[in-house]
């Protein structure tokens, strides 16, 4: 379940069926659509503003409803065998959309607290929507019995928007090169291997999810670490140690957006 730009995700080189993905659910307008219509392609197939059936035709719903769908055929039918799955949740990406019955429990706490900026109940629910979406896939996990066994990592791609929110204490926002901008947490639930409430402030790089979920499934990153075409490395070692860092894990890195250039060296 993903989304992307269309000129990217609708290209035969950039669409995740044509990259091993077995079951696709995505929408292409880099994260602008609807919370409501949003799907435009389902697997090979287009839909044009399609009508969802989950509660409210709302879309943080429709994830949960359609991961657990996925999670209950792999547990039914093939038990044994190994899954990848990636969710691209949109929220909390513009436009700012959540369930009216969300907007209003904000709208009531807004009133209580003396919040002024409206927009603030309509974030907030927009947010509540993903972490209700993201608790229903970790509760079939848990119901299906395939929890002890499954890695989650769950992140951000980067930083709070200026005008709705803010990263504090750190400085800026999305779209800066400022740790506001590039700095966001993981989460990390793989049983039996990391441990609840630990932590870890060595950084990383979205880079090595790639090559961490190779390592994780057991898959000999030997073979292709030394690959010019494969950035990262695996933070396995972090998951199971957070005191572990790994000599000579500290890199030189630059981060270009729009013409703007930003250097971190650790």
């Amino acid at each position: 379940m993903a989304n992307g730009t269309s000129a990217a995700t609708t290209s035969r080189a950039f669409r995740p069926a044509d990259h091993g993905f077995d079951e696709t659910l995505a929408y292409f307008d880099g994260g602008g659509s609807s919370y409501y219509r949003p799907f435009k392609a389902q697997g090979g197939k287009w839909h044009w503003n399609q009508k969802l059936d989950a509660p409210q035709d709302y879309l943080s719903d429709h994830i949960a409803q359609r991961v657990g769908l996925f999670l209950e055929q792999r547990a039914t039918q093939h038990p044994a065998e190994p899954f990848f799955l990636y969710v691209a949740h949109p929220a909390a990406h513009s436009p700012i959309q959540s369930r009216a019955d969300d907007q209003a429990h904000f709208e009531a706490k807004a009133r209580e607290s003396g919040w002024l900026d409206p927009v603030s109940p309509q974030y907030a629910g927009l947010l509540k929507g993903m972490d209700r979406s993201i608790g229903a896939i970790l509760d079939q996990l848990d119901t299906l019995g395939l929890a002890a066994n499954t890695a989650v990592i769950f992140l951000s791609d980067n930083g709070g928007l200026p005008k709705e929110t803010n990263s504090k204490p750190l400085r800026g926002g999305k779209s800066m090169q400022y740790e506001g901008g590039i700095r966001v947490p993981m989460i990390v639930r793989w049983p039996g291997r990391t441990a609840a409430g630990s932590s870890s402030s060595v950084p990383g790089d979205v880079a090595d999810i790639y090559p961490t979920l190779m390592e994780i499934a057991g898959v000999d990153y030997a073979d292709f670490k030394n690959d010019p075409t494969t950035d990262g490395r695996s933070l396995t070692p972090l998951f199971t140690d957070p005191g572990n860092r790994q000599k000579g894990y500290g890199r030189t890195e630059f981060y270009q957006f729009y013409g703007k250039m930003g250097y971190k060296g650790y």
